[in-house]
């Protein structure tokens, strides 16, 4: 699936124990002391 909207980002978030659900959630604020990283691949 591709996201077209550049103000949200798709994340797995976690429920509860064993419930873990890939989401579409807003994207966090970047500040002068954090970054932002893309994952590609993971596995």
């Amino acid at each position: 699936m591709v996201n077209s909207s550049h103000q949200s980002m798709q994340a797995l978030v976690l429920h509860a124990v064993g419930d873990i659900r890939l989401e579409e959630v807003p994207k966090p604020d970047v500040g002068a002391d954090k970054v932002r990283v893309r994952i590609g691949f993971c596995g």
